[in-house]
């Protein structure tokens, strides 16, 4: 009896699951997916028809834009939506299948040449609403504070045709639909790329058997792939008739830092080689197969060392990345990409002594004691292959005796090294090496001092731009605190006001967990907030006595000002309309543009409850400061009017528990 009811189950499991039937958006993203003679084709489509044939499964294809059909996935209005690209934050939206059918990224088009991202101000670019290298294109162009007019789109192909007829000035498209138009619309494919994403199908997270539905087209997709005979591969050279590798990496490094060129072409020689190997190999898979596989995941570790280089490329830029961690990321990438190195080590020069920043085989913290002097060490003005008794004797000529002894303990010895200089601003500041163990058959060749070349230009690149980006922040905040020294000089009472509020601001937007760029943005909003004082007249700033209509509409205009100001400025990003707005209030009862609820600034809101609490807490000409518990009291009470409730709480919250009031705003008696 027990079997048989096992039987039925199984039974109707089979059946169940057999019949499944799934609603699948297509959008137009030729050859991945598009709409022919009212039917729906591409790559996806043959791939899912193959699998539903094969499980029995009935699947019923819905045609939309991309936008109407992301809407509709998260609606639950379809199942699954073909092609699109995998992200954190869309993972936490939809379940994915987890073998990708290909890989893609951004790339920005135009129908002029472009040759640096600042060229973009003021053109009109189109984008696809919703895209996932249209966000990651507003990201990067927010950082350059770019100002450009959008055209939203529907399509790639529909930018690319936009372009062609001149109708807009660039766009943001696939790299996969850069290569399939490139025949049919004319325009220019930029050196600037971003977003390297794996495309897969994402599915509503409600829909019955999810879970072996995913598994079933991850099964029939492996297998696909490994299968050089099969439909994946047919399709492959159907549609990709032009075999393409990322060319644009040798052009975006020439035009960001020429240093960089020959690392990407070492790495994209390695990638060609592999490839025609194993071209060569498939015809011989029935008796090879083998060492086809691992030709295979020697192309997978290639593939993803290049992303690892292009990763830290892209970085070199991103000022606010933390120093010492991405010199040690540089260091351990290049024993990835030559392997036969199995030490070395990373230094820095500090006050002519040398600092070991990393070490592979070397006693880190032991060196970093011994404070080595920089005329004990051998520094070259090039990319060097150095035996190791070359440096035996140098060092032996030059460090004193017992020094010596200890360094030798701390080191290990080796075959063979390669140095290559670290240089800033035309000055020696340091050095990379990497080492082949004594015993070792093997030796460096050329291709490895281009690689470490490349890698200490990488880091001479990023150390630079470090610098560079230190000496601008130190000018415009010494310039920024002048013109606040102004506006205390026209209104004593407010001494140190704007420093008060910047501090509460950001420690507010910590305790909301906001993200560093825009804790700093705070910041320096609460710093300039009343700079549109300078405006205003003394004797209306200081008047201790009520203020007249008249006068009051003149203080109302220092928020205009001040964004006036800043609003030209380079590099600030949201500031200008976060000091503009920080007197809104959350009723819409503020000024000067009544903007009510989260039509305000988040930033705005932060600033205005620490703006409040700050004068509410110091002496004003018209009045004497409250208690602490007194301004909290009012701004409680004012929660859901003037202020976000929210930030109110947060606020009052870290009032209570910590230790945050700074002595010119503690009660006195």
């Amino acid at each position: 009896m027990k079997k048989l009811l096992f039987l039925i189950l199984l039974l109707t499991f089979i059946s169940t699951f057999g019949n499944v039937t799934l609603k699948i958006g297509v959008y137009d993203n030729y050859p991945l997916c598009y709409q022919e003679n009212g039917k729906v084709k591409g790559v996806y489509v043959n791939i899912l028809n193959y699998i539903a044939k094969k499980e029995n499964w009935s699947i019923q294809y819905v045609y939309s834009s991309w936008p109407n059909l992301y809407s509709k996935l998260i609606s639950g209005e379809i199942d699954a939506l073909v092609a699109i690209a995998y992200t954190p934050e869309r993972s936490r939206m939809f379940e994915f299948n987890n073998v990708s059918v290909f890989s893609n990224w951004g790339v920005i088009v135009s129908y002029y040449p472009l040759k640096d991202l600042y060229q973009l101000s003021n053109y009109k670019i189109a984008l696809v609403k919703d895209d996932i290298y249209a966000l990651k294109f507003l990201e990067i162009s927010n950082s350059f504070s770019l100002k450009f007019k959008i055209i939203w789109t529907n399509s790639y192909e529909e930018i690319l045709k936009l372009i062609n007829d001149k109708k807009v000035d660039a766009g943001v498209v696939s790299r996969l639909s850069s290569i399939i138009y490139s025949e049919k619309y004319s325009y220019i494919e930029s050196p600037f790329v971003f977003g390297n994403v794996e495309l897969k199908l994402a599915f509503n997270k409600n829909i019955p058997n999810l879970t072996l539905i995913i598994s079933t087209i991850d099964k029939y997709l492996l297998k696909l792939k490994d299968n050089p005979k099969s439909l994946y591969w047919k399709l492959y050279d159907k549609y990709f008739t032009k075999r393409f590798l990322p060319t644009w990496v040798k052009i975006i490094l020439f035009y960001v830092l020429p240093a960089l060129l020959a690392l990407i072409f070492i790495s994209l020689l390695v990638l060609r080689k592999l490839r025609r190997i194993v071209q060569i190999r498939t015809n011989e898979l029935m008796i090879k197969n083998q060492k086809l596989r691992k030709l295979y995941k020697d192309l997978v570790k290639a593939h993803s060392n290049l992303n690892e280089v292009l990763l830290l490329v892209s970085d070199v830029i991103k000022t606010e990345k933390d120093q010492e961690g991405y010199l040690k990321n540089v260091f351990e990438l290049s024993f990835k990409l030559i392997p036969k190195a199995r030490y070395g080590s990373l230094m820095l020069l500090k006050n002519n002594y040398v600092h070991f920043l990393a070490a592979r085989g070397h006693l880190l913290d032991f060196l970093n004691q011994l404070k080595i002097s920089k005329e004990y060490l051998l520094f070259t003005k090039d990319t060097h292959i150095i035996d190791y008794e070359q440096i035996y004797n140098f060092i032996k000529n030059k460090m004193p005796k017992d020094l010596l002894e200890k360094f030798l303990k701390a080191s290990k010895k080796f075959k063979q090294a390669i140095f290559s200089p670290i240089i800033v601003n035309d000055k020696l500041i340091g050095n990379i090496s990497i080492e082949i163990p004594e015993n070792s058959s093997k030796n460096f060749d050329s291709n490895d001092v281009q690689i470490l070349t490349s890698f200490s230009k990488i880091i001479s690149a990023f150390l630079t731009i470090k610098e560079h980006a230190k000496l601008q922040g130190l000018f415009l905040k010494n310039l920024i605190m002048s013109l606040i020294k102004i506006v205390e000089f026209y209104d004593p009472y407010t001494k140190g006001h704007s420093e008060r509020v910047a501090y509460y601001a950001s420690k507010i937007a910590e305790k909301m967990g906001l993200e560093r760029n825009r804790i700093k943005e705070i910041y320096w909003a609460g710093i300039m907030h009343d700079m549109g004082k300078i405006f205003i007249p003394p004797e209306i700033l200081n008047k201790p006595s009520k203020l007249t209509a008249e006068q009051f509409e003149l203080i109302k205009q220092h928020p205009v000002k001040a964004y006036e100001i800043l609003k030209d400025l380079e590099y600030m990003g949201n500031i200008p309309l976060i000091v503009k707005q920080h007197h809104e209030r959350w009723d819409g009862t503020g000024y000067p543009d009544g903007l009510k609820g989260e039509e305000i600034l988040l930033e705005a809101r932060i600033l205005a409850v620490a703006d409040t609490f700050d004068a509410m807490t110091t002496d004003r000409p018209y009045r004497k400061r409250m208690t602490i518990r007194e301004a909290i009291n009012e701004i409680t009470r004012n929660a859901g009017k003037q202020f976000d409730s929210e930030i109110v709480r947060v606020f009052t919250e870290m009032v209570s528990s910590s230790n945050i009031i700074l002595k010119d705003n503690l009660d006195v008696s």
